[in-house]
This record gives structure tokens, C-alpha cells and sequence, in this order.
């Protein structure tokens, strides 16, 4: 008769390891892909959501507000787009105009340079900085053309799209008579 056995041999833990190894070298790329897909989109939904706050800035204040993004670059503003209106209408004690600043959460994203209106690169001036944390970061960046949000709730029809290393893209949309901002799926391929 054979003794029971109570413990695996070096062989089956190797060959084991070596299976599991083989089976992650194989689902790497399908994860690594679905990761920065996740990312993309994630980006594409930040500027959505700066877009949309644009748009409630814009009908809270009674004043338009701008979206304003860095071609080829990760940074984005939102700002009044008339400031000296705003500051007209400013209530001393209050927080002032609304003014957002941000970055793509994907350091391997950013927004597209052939873009409709990304050309034709635009400085703003440190007034309208004024307030922001992190001002400086912003000033010396080259800007796209505004992107309008009206105070009864309209908007300048505008397309931006969000690119990665990996050559996938998500394109965000604002519709002109509501507004509203849509973002698409990903999308892999070239420009």
C-alpha cells in the first residue's frame, strides 16, 4: 500500500505557476485595452459634466459662460464669458463668478488639436484666472475657441474629441438648441 499524500511536489507548483502565468500573458492585452477604453471614458464624462456645469453657470448667473479646452493638451476652463457683466452684477461678500479649471483624470489622453475650433490658438488673460487654484498652471496654456453656453439654456453647437496614445477616441457633442451634451463610445482606430 502507498502512504497518502499530504503536499504537492515542486513540479506541480511550478507547472501550475507556469499555466496561470501563460493564461495572464494571453489576457494582458484584452485587459490593458479594456483599462484605457475605461479611462477614455472617463474623461469623455468629466467634460461632459464641465460642459453641463457651463450650461447651469450660464442660467443661474443670466450671463454666458465659456468652455474652453488646450489642444493637444490636458487642461480645461470654464469661465464667465462676459466677466466684466458678471462682476457688474457681483454681490460683495459672495464667492464671486463661478470658475472651474481641470485636467483629463488619463495622463494618456487629451484633446484633439484637429478639432472644430481647437485651431487658431487663444491666450486668456490672468484676470480672468483670477480665483482659481492653481492659476498659473493655466496661464501660459494656448486655448481653443470658446464653446458658448447662453443663459436661456441654449448652446454653441461644438464638437471636441478626446484622443489616447492607443489611437482610440471619444468624441463629446453639445447640441445648440437644449444644451445638452452627449458623449460617444470609444473608438479604436487612426485620426
Amino acid at each position: 500500500m502507498h502512504a497518502s499524500r499530504r503536499a504537492f511536489t515542486m513540479f506541480e507548483v511550478l507547472l501550475v505557476m507556469a499555466v496561470m502565468v501563460m493564461i495572464l500573458s494571453l489576457a494582458w492585452p484584452v485587459l490593458d485595452r479594456y483599462r484605457s477604453e475605461y479611462r477614455l471614458r472617463q474623461g469623455g464624462l468629466l467634460i461632459q459634466s464641465r460642459l453641463s456645469a457651463a450650461r447651469v453657470h450660464a442660467i443661474d448667473s443670466g450671463v454666458p459662460y465659456e468652455f474652453r479646452y488646450e489642444p493637444g493638451g490636458q487642461k480645461f476652463l470654464v469661465l464667465p464669458h462676459d466677466v466684466q457683466a458678471l462682476l457688474a452684477q457681483h454681490v460683495p461678500g459672495s464667492h464671486g463668478p463661478a470658475k472651474i479649471a481641470g485636467k483629463l483624470p488619463s495622463p494618456q489622453a487629451e484633446f484633439d488639436a484637429t478639432s472644430p475650433g481647437a485651431s487658431g490658438g487663444q491666450q486668456i488673460s490672468g484676470d480672468w484666472l483670477t480665483g482659481i487654484a492653481g492659476a498659473s498652471e493655466f496661464s501660459g496654456a494656448t486655448w481653443s475657441a470658446p464653446i458658448l453656453f447662453y443663459p436661456d439654456g441654449t448652446a454653441a453647437s461644438a464638437t471636441l474629441t478626446i484622443r489616447d496614445k492607443k489611437s482610440q477616441s471619444v468624441t463629446v457633442s453639445v447640441r445648440p438648441l437644449t444644451g445638452a451634451v452627449s458623449v460617444s463610445k470609444v473608438v479604436r482606430g487612426g485620426h
